[in-house]
């Protein structure tokens, strides 16, 4: 990713942050704090793919992924579509409301910046690591695993409620993960990795046909 798309992404995170948090005060106000802390893997991503020392790439790699499910974590947002009324009580067919459609507006282009950002920000981290190892093909099972990590991330925080703040409680942290395993948490967590690597893979297909012209 070239400097001009790295401030691109910077300028359109932080402009729709302080958006969010000026004007938006209904249903969605969770919405600039998730899109910040959505912000956070990407920025850390960016310091990834400039050349570092290992005392602090190492370091900056555990930060980063630890961080990186509140980027995917957006797409579970587009759950609280269902916030907006959408339909009149008494047709069931769909208001042709500016305000219904300015709010559904406002959460799925949220939804896609940060999801797009944390894709693309995957891309370069793993890049990175497979030119700091010499190893090309590392990234044909390091991006599943990312994703798959990723995948647990989000239901830890959808679910259990542990956000990163928490890891400052390790105990308490390890007692709720211990007892999650359940065939639903499984169930979610293979959808949420689905729904990533097919994302991933669209944008992939897209770099690919875009090199190709």
């Amino acid at each position: 990713m070239n400097t001009r798309t790295k401030w691109l992404f910077r300028g359109l995170f932080w402009i729709s942050i302080v958006y969010l948090v000026l004007f938006e005060h209904g249903h969605y106000d969770f919405l600039s704090l998730n899109l910040l802390l959505a912000y956070i893997p990407v920025e850390i991503g960016f310091w990834l793919t400039e050349k570092r020392s290992p005392w602090l790439f190492y370091p900056l790699l555990v930060i980063w992924m630890l961080f990186l499910p509140n980027a995917p974590y957006l797409l579970t947002d587009l759950v609280h579509l269902t916030l907006l009324d959408a339909y009149s009580p008494t047709t069931m067919l769909l208001v042709n409301s500016p305000r219904v459609w300015f709010k559904f507006a406002e959460l799925v282009l949220a939804v896609g910046l940060g999801t797009v950002g944390g894709f693309l920000s995957v891309q370069s981290v793993v890049a990175a690591i497979s030119r700091r190892f010499k190893r090309p093909r590392m990234v044909f099972w390091l991006v599943p695993t990312v994703f798959f990590l990723s995948s647990l991330g989000i239901y830890i925080g959808r679910f259990l409620r542990i956000h990163t703040v928490y890891l400052l409680m390790p105990d308490w942290i390890m007692n709720r993960i211990l007892t999650m395993w359940s065939p639903r948490m499984w169930i979610f967590t293979l959808i949420i990795f689905a729904v990533q690597m097919a994302g991933y893979g669209l944008i992939v297909l897209s770099q690919h046909a875009q090199s190709e012209e």
